[in-house]
C-alpha cells in the first residue's frame, strides 16, 4: 500500500483521538465538508476530494461524508482512498448487500476496482459485530419497541393516548439520563446496527423517530443535542431539522418555507433577513442556508448518487402537505 496513504490515515486516526470533542475542530470539520458538497455540485470532484481529506484531519467522519468522499473518489480513480471510506463504514456496521442497492454502487459493483476496494469486508464487519457498537444499539432498539407498541394503536381511547404520553415521558427522561451519565448515542458509539436502520448508512436512528414522535414535548433534550452536535457526536441537519420542527416557524432553516401548488408541488419562497439566519446556522456549523436550498434540490433531482441531507429533510420539504400538521 502506499506509504503516504499510510501517513495520511495515521494522521486521521491521531487527529481524530486527539481532537474529538474539541468545538474548534469540529468547527473546522464542517467548514471543509461543507465547501467539499457545494464542490460536488459544482461536478468540482477533485477539489471536492480534497476538501473531505482536510475534514477528516479534524473528526471522525459522519457516514454520510464517508459515503460521498468515496463515490468523489471512485469518480477520480483514487481507489485507497474510496477504501478507507468504505471500511470505515464497514466498520461501523454496513451492510454491503443493502450498500449495493441503495447507492451509486449499485452500478458498478461487478468491476474489478469496487471488489477489490471492498475485499476486506467481512472481516471489517466481524470486528464490528464483536464491538460494543451492537450492544449500544440495542438499548436503542429497546426504547424503539416501546415507542412503537404504544403507537400500534389505530383509534386509541383517551386512556390508551395518556400511555403514549406516559410513554413518550419516560423514553425521554430514559434517554437525557443515559447521556448524561454515559455519553450520546452518535455513530462512532452504535453505528448502522440500530433496528430502525437495519444496516442502511443512510438512514435516520432511533433517536431521530423518538424526538419525531415526541417533538411537541422533546424540548428537555435540546440542551444536550445541541452540547453533542457542538463535541461533534450529533450531525447538526439532524438537530437543526428537529428544532424547525418542534416550532411554528423554522429557527435554522432545515425546513424551508415553502408553498404547495393543486399538483402537490412544492416551491420555496424566498428568505427574508437571511444574514441573520446564517448567522443562527453558523453557531452549529451548517452551510448557508442558501446553500442548503441548492443541496436539497441537487440530490432531489439525483436521488441516490451523493447524500447531503437525511431523508425525512426531504419529507419535510418535499411532502404534499406541512408535517407540522400532522399528528
Amino acid at each position: 500500500m502506499n506509504k503516504y496513504f499510510i501517513t495520511w490515515i495515521a494522521l486521521i486516526m491521531y487527529s481524530g483521538s486527539l481532537y474529538a470533542g474539541h468545538v474548534d475542530s469540529v468547527k473546522s470539520y464542517y467548514e471543509f465538508k461543507n465547501q467539499a458538497e457545494m464542490q460536488i455540485i459544482d461536478s468540482n470532484y477533485g477539489q471536492s476530494l480534497m476538501l473531505y481529506k482536510k475534514a477528516f484531519q479534524y473528526k471522525k467522519p459522519n457516514a454520510f461524508d464517508l459515503y460521498n468522499a468515496m463515490v468523489v473518489s471512485y469518480f477520480l480513480k483514487d481507489s485507497l482512498m474510496a477504501k478507507f471510506t468504505f471500511n470505515q463504514l464497514a466498520a461501523h456496521g454496513l451492510e454491503k448487500d443493502k450498500f449495493e442497492i441503495s447507492s451509486y454502487f449499485s452500478n458498478v459493483k461487478e468491476e474489478p476496482t469496487y471488489k477489490w476496494i471492498t475485499n476486506q469486508y467481512d472481516s471489517l464487519y466481524a470486528v464490528a459485530l464483536s464491538s460494543e457498537l451492537p450492544v449500544n444499539a440495542k438499548i436503542l432498539d429497546s426504547i424503539l419497541d416501546a415507542d412503537q407498541r404504544v403507537r400500534k394503536i389505530k383509534k386509541p381511547t383517551d386512556e390508551q393516548k395518556f400511555g403514549i404520553i406516559s410513554t413518550d415521558i419516560s423514553n425521554l427522561k430514559f434517554l437525557k439520563e443515559y447521556i448524561q451519565k454515559h455519553e450520546f448515542f452518535g455513530y462512532d458509539m452504535v453505528g448502522s446496527f440500530e433496528k430502525v436502520n437495519e444496516g442502511w448508512f443512510h438512514g435516520l436512528g432511533t433517536l431521530w423517530f423518538i424526538l419525531w414522535h415526541t417533538r411537541k414535548i422533546s424540548k428537555i433534550l435540546n440542551p444536550i443535542l445541541f452540547e453533542a452536535v457542538k463535541n461533534g457526536a450529533y450531525s447538526p441537519d439532524e438537530y437543526a431539522l428537529i428544532i424547525d420542527m418542534q416550532n411554528s416557524v423554522s429557527v435554522y432553516y432545515n425546513v424551508l418555507p415553502r408553498t404547495i401548488d393543486k399538483n402537490k408541488k412544492s416551491t420555496f419562497l424566498p428568505i427574508a433577513n437571511s444574514s441573520k439566519i446564517n448567522n443562527k446556522r453558523a453557531e452549529i456549523f451548517l452551510d448557508k442556508v442558501e446553500n442548503y436550498k441548492k443541496k436539497l434540490l441537487y440530490q432531489n433531482e439525483h436521488g441516490s448518487l451523493f447524500r447531503f441531507a437525511p431523508g425525512w429533510a426531504f419529507n419535510c420539504n418535499f411532502s404534499p402537505i406541512d408535517l407540522r400538521t400532522w399528528k
